[in-house]
């Protein structure tokens, strides 16, 4: 238990958590004390909770978001590798075959003509 105010009556020794049921252990005079306790307790953890859900939602953010500007870089790079290419007019020659796109002769060289 997270320490929010101090107390000789009540303390966080009393106080048994199991899910969401809180059994206190304290005299009937205390128990208004307790609940106050309690209840403040209750409240600063929930402060906490939700800074923590806060920080881990930017975190996941920014983890897509660096993911998403790695894949613009990417995507930027092969689209000025594709700009630079040159469109090559593969024709082949008589007597060459023409292999999945490419001409080569029967000693392998290639016939490129622009």
């Amino acid at each position: 238990m997270r320490a929010t105010s101090y107390s000789g009556n009540v303390s966080a020794a009393m106080m048994l958590f199991q899910g969401d049921i809180v059994t206190i252990s304290v005299d009937e005079h205390f128990a208004p004390q307790a609940l106050a306790a309690l209840k403040q307790f209750c409240e600063s953890t929930n402060e906490l909770y939700a800074e923590e859900a806060r920080k881990a939602h930017a975190k996941e953010l920014a983890q897509h978001r660096a993911e998403l500007v790695r894949k613009v870089a990417e995507e930027e790079a092969r689209l000025k590798v594709l700009q630079r290419l040159q469109l090559w007019n593969l024709k082949a020659p008589p007597g060459v075959a023409r292999n999945g796109g490419a001409c080569s002769d029967a000693n392998g060289s290639l016939s490129l003509e622009r």
